[in-house]
């Protein structure tokens, strides 16, 4: 590795005392995170996958948070799994005669990739805003995998009036954004 990539990504060393020293909060986060990509029984699975691809060599840029990383890590790998699964022939369940297909069970419910990197891009952007705030940026990312209004408190180590106090800088931040886009659009 030159010492230009060494300054943009952190090294497998890291990365292994990062996972060595997780929290449970932090456990149950990616076990959240893991779940919005695959089926319930398929969340360690997607874990172990994401772990190894990093562990392979997928880079952990200096600039990003942890808990962001392995969000877009276990994307990539889930998207990559369903990819392969729909190169794979198989056998695909047709309507008997006079049976109607039911377009619930047919339609694909998750976000096309045009939202996924409009999402993404989004989320990056308002996440750099917030840039220097670490409580903030915790605060969304604890909001993001779904925890509860304690568990947020317990992760991003507040009480009762930290918690408001952060929650109100966040609703302000995003007020400030959604203003200048609605002045820019």
């Amino acid at each position: 590795m030159d010492s230009q990539t060494q300054k943009t990504v952190r090294s497998i060393e890291e990365f292994e005392s990062r996972i060595a020293n997780l929290t449970k909060t932090e456990e149950n986060t990616l076990r959240m995170i893991a779940s919005q990509y695959v089926a319930p029984r398929d969340v360690d699975d997607l874990l172990q996958q994401s772990f190894v691809s990093v562990l392979a060599g997928r880079a952990w840029p200096l600039d990003q948070e942890f808990l962001v990383f392995m969000r877009m890590t276990m994307r990539s790998v889930a998207s990559s799994d369903r990819r392969k699964a729909e190169r794979r022939s198989g056998l695909h369940a047709v309507p008997q005669h006079g049976d109607a297909a039911d377009l619930h069970d047919v339609a694909d419910k998750a976000p096309s990739p045009e939202d996924l990197a409009v999402q993404t891009a989004e989320y990056q952007s308002f996440m750099k805003s917030l840039e220097g705030d670490v409580a903030a940026v915790a605060f969304i990312e604890a909001k993001c995998a779904g925890f509860s209004k304690t568990d947020i408190m317990q992760y991003c180590q507040l009480d009762e009036k930290g918690y408001d106090t952060v929650a109100k800088r966040v609703r302000r931040a995003l007020g400030r954004r959604d203003q200048w886009e609605a002045k820019h659009a």
